[in-house]
Order: C-alpha cells, then sequence, then structure tokens
C-alpha cells in the first residue's frame, strides 16, 4: 500500500473532541462496532499504527513552475489516543506522518532535518456518508486558527519563501471506499484535488494525493459508520 500524502500528520495536543455529523440522509448515520451502535457516552480506540500502502504526496502550487513536492516514506500512519465515539464523533491526540523529504525541486529546497515527521494542530473531523451504502468522508479541519500543520523549510532553501515554518491551512478530506461495511480494516485515502480540500500552504494552494493507509480498531473489532 502507499500513501501519497503530503502531509500530514495530525498531532493533537491533548485529547480533542472531533465533531462529526451524517449529511445528506433522513436518518442518522452512526458509528458501529461489531454490529451495534456505540452506546451514549462509549467509545472505541484505534490501533497506534495504520499502515501505509502508498507513499504520502503533497503537492504545493501544483503543476506550476515553483511547484514543490514533499513525499513520505513512512511505512505506518502513527495514531496516539485516538479514537470513534458514541453517534457520528471522536477523538484524536496525535495522528503522525514519518520520513517526509522535499522531491521536487531537486535542488535549493528542503525540510528542516529531512527525512522528518510532519504533525498537524488539534483537529476536529466531520464524517458523513459519501457515497451509496459504502463511501464514508472524513473532513478533517483545524479547530483553531485554521492552522492544519506547518511544513519547516530548512536554511538556505529558496522555495516558499525560503527558511521558517509554513501553515498548512484549510480542511483535508479523506475516503474510506470501504466504511460503511461492517469489517475489521478499513482504508482512507486522500481525494488528490483542489476541488476536495481548501489546503493552503503558506497561501499556495495544495493537493493532498491518493495514498491508502490501513485503521483498525485496537480492539481488533469488526467497526462500520452507517445509518
Amino acid at each position: 500500500m502507499r500513501l501519497k500524502v503530503g502531509i500530514l500528520a495530525v498531532v493533537l495536543v491533548g485529547a480533542v473532541a472531533l465533531s462529526a455529523m451524517a449529511v445528506g440522509s433522513a436518518s442518522a448515520d452512526e458509528w458501529f462496532v461489531e454490529g451495534a451502535k456505540l452506546a451514549a457516552g462509549k467509545s472505541a480506540a484505534l490501533a497506534t499504527a495504520a499502515p501505509v500502502d502508498e507513499f504520502a504526496k503533497m503537492r504545493i502550487e501544483p503543476g506550476s513552475a515553483s511547484e514543490v513536492e514533499i513525499e513520505c516514506k513512512g511505512a505506518s500512519l502513527i495514531n496516539i489516543n485516538v479514537f470513534i465515539s458514541s453517534g457520528t464523533g471522536g477523538m484524536a491526540q496525535s495522528l503522525s506522518v514519518p520520513q517526509c523529504s522535499v522531491v521536487k525541486p531537486t535542488t535549493g529546497c528542503a525540510l528542516v532535518g529531512q527525512p522528518t515527521t510532519i504533525s498537524s494542530t488539534a483537529l476536529g473531523v466531520t464524517t458523513l456518508l459519501a457515497g451509496p451504502n459504502t463511501k464514508v468522508g472524513l473532513n478533517l479541519h483545524p479547530l483553531t486558527k485554521n492552522v492544519l500543520a506547518s511544513v519547516a523549510i530548512a536554511e538556505g532553501s529558496t522555495c516558499l519563501g525560503g527558511e521558517g515554518l509554513k501553515p498548512l491551512n484549510g480542511s483535508l478530506l479523506l475516503l474510506s471506499s470501504d466504511g460503511a461495511t461492517e469489517a475489521v480494516t478499513h482504508t482512507i485515502m486522500g481525494q488528490g484535488s483542489v476541488e476536495n480540500n481548501s489546503l493552503e500552504t503558506a497561501g499556495n494552494k495544495t493537493i493532498f494525493e491518493g495514498g491508502l493507509a490501513l485503521l483498525k480498531l485496537a480492539s481488533g473489532s469488526k467497526w462500520s459508520f452507517h445509518a
């Protein structure tokens, strides 16, 4: 599996409530574990590592002469205190994508300490059914100041205005093609287009591309999101 992201990893500095709501359905969509709705006030933790099957890739100013491409080659998306909770919600303390480096341009641009880990600020999640009976959308959005994450550009670089922290602003849509079907493992994937997210890095349009990671509950139970 290769995750083409280019961002992200999600670090929440404490237990953060993730708001989530179902869209476009007359009945309420909710999280299920082993075929039963999570009871009010209950939660289920995700496993600490989600195997990555495609390298993460983030493209900043895509298609332009100034395009910067960051690839993350870590074998796992790292989860720390990440939960789904009763109804449509959840909680996340941390998600991280390791081993990220600038691969384009090949000179004059690098991350501090690359390969390095990219991590987010505190996030909320809006969960919705995104397709007939199977697809589940997870929209990740920052809880404060609209900053999803930051990219640290190394000294001596000329890309993105040169050395320093470059904020990644906006929201990111991930899609699980099998999330509404009860199963032990579910895939997530970035949608890879400007239309499907509002991401900008230092004011430049940014695309979180393709990718695939496998999520499972720490208990190994089957889980799903549906009405």
